[in-house]
């Protein structure tokens, strides 16, 4: 019994060693990479196929002559024909497959296409291909931009939102690629501001995640003010009768 006891004890008093050694400080844990820490908490595989698939999606906008209206067509068609636009367009950097995989019409009458690849819908959003691919596809026509909206608090009344020269300042003075910012508004009318106002809410419109995520993380300067921008979060739709 007392050889048994000796050996379970021994057995304890490794394993409290062994946990010992192994033990991160606190300031070891702050220090780890956050790739390693965003293993541990990874997103939903639903989440990232759905990030990857709205990569790939192009919107495009139909202005239709009249007597020639494209959503006339069957998707089939439709398919084969941006392709055929698409085949027609030469272009040294052009990525070795680029095809239209699905399209789907939207209520509003606009046609969502699905490319093989991010890097193909990338290419094609390039000005100089969009041209030359609606002129073949649909006449009048255009992609439009997939935007992203920013809550940006206490901005100065001084910066003109309307003024495009404005918002090109300030992707230059915050190191921001160029037309990053589509547009910008303030969320409460002018007229209705108090007298002696200097700074109200704004929102922000962005092109890309990249852009969105980055101005979120760093924040931007406006007019001399450090301005911390946060996502807009959409609110659900609530019945007023019934509260549901």
């Amino acid at each position: 019994m007392t050889k048994e006891i000796s050996s379970k004890v021994g057995k304890v008093n490794d394993a409290a060693d062994k946990i010992a050694s192994n033990m991160q400080t606190y300031q070891d844990v702050l220090a780890q990479s956050p790739a390693t820490v965003a293993s541990k908490f990874a997103l939903d595989p639903r989440v990232l196929g759905d990030m990857e698939r709205k990569a790939r999606q192009i919107l495009i906008d139909l202005f239709n002559e009249e007597g020639n209206n494209t959503l006339d067509k069957s998707l089939t068609e439709l398919i084969m024909k941006a392709n055929e636009a698409i085949g027609k367009i030469e272009d040294a950097d052009k990525p070795d497959k680029v095809i239209v995989e699905t399209a789907l019409q939207t209520r509003k009458g606009r046609l969502v296409m699905t490319l093989n690849s991010k890097e193909a819908a990338s290419w094609l959003r390039i000005p100089e291909h969009e041209i030359a691919f609606t002129e073949s596809f649909s006449k009048g026509s255009h992609i439009r931009q997939r935007t992203y909206n920013l809550i940006m608090p206490r901005v100065p009344i001084i910066f003109e939102l309307a003024n495009k020269s404005h918002l090109r300042e300030l992707e230059e003075a915050n190191n921001l690629m160029n037309y990053a910012i589509c547009r910008a508004r303030w969320i409460k009318p002018i007229e209705r501001r108090r007298v002696g106002q200097t700074h109200a809410f704004t929102i922000l419109t962005v092109i890309s995640t990249e852009c969105a995520n980055i101005l979120i993380r760093d924040g931007l300067n406006i007019c001399g003010t450090r301005v911390r921008p946060t996502k807009q979060k959409t609110e659900p739709v609530q019945c007023m009768k019934c509260r549901f």
